[in-house]
């Protein structure tokens, strides 16, 4: 099922986030042309166990993470891959979704005042975050990507290269291993312009 546009928001206006669930059908495809996470938090927990989930997040179009949101991976190996396609899934990590073909990624990630955080809570390994678009790849006004803990790395435009990245001085990406561990690497690809504003 091919949407228009997917929003995940809250209208609180106070710091502490509201929980929106969305209900999808397994036997379906949601492939929106936009989403929008707007003062609103995505993650997965391991909370002790092997292994903590992983999260996809594709559209058509456009993925932008506003206001405060928050996309987030805290245990071992938690993967968060932003505008990735089913190529990618199927010959990199070697996951192969059923009716999941030739689905592309976004042209544009834009991540404004808001956070991509991967923390393997003093676990094995912290979970890898890929970003990818066709056109451009932005992070402003405080955002923040990181990894936290052993091993985990952050890659934006490694399978997909945008043309250009923009990240302004006020924002930041970075790998952190914990004094006792060794911080991942760090890996940013424009095939036109990167840009420090």
């Amino acid at each position: 099922m091919i949407g228009i546009n997917l929003k995940i928001s809250t209208n609180d206006d106070n710091e502490d986030y509201v929980e929106t669930k969305i209900d999808v059908d397994p036997n379906k495809i949601y492939m929106p042309q936009n989403i929008i996470i707007d003062k609103s938090e995505i993650n997965t927990n391991s909370n002790g166990s092997d292994e903590a989930g992983g999260i996809m997040i594709n559209a058509s179009d456009k993925i932008s993470l506003l206001n405060g949101s928050k996309i987030l991976s805290q245990g071992n190996n938690g993967l968060l891959l932003i505008g990735i396609n089913d190529k990618i899934l199927r010959e990199t990590f070697k996951l192969v979704l059923i009716s999941l073909n030739d689905i592309d990624n976004p042209k544009s990630v834009i991540i404004d005042n808001s956070e991509i955080n991967t923390d393997d809570n003093g676990l094995k390994k912290a979970g890898n975050i890929s970003i990818d678009a066709s056109n451009q790849i932005s992070l402003i006004n405080a955002s923040n990507i990181s990894s936290k803990g052993n091993f985990g790395s952050i890659f934006v435009g490694d399978k997909y290269t945008p043309k250009s990245f923009v990240i302004d001085n006020k924002s930041e990406i970075n790998t952190d291993g914990n004094s006792s561990k060794i911080a991942g690497n760090i890996t940013i690809n424009a095939s036109d312009k990167l840009s420090l504003i």
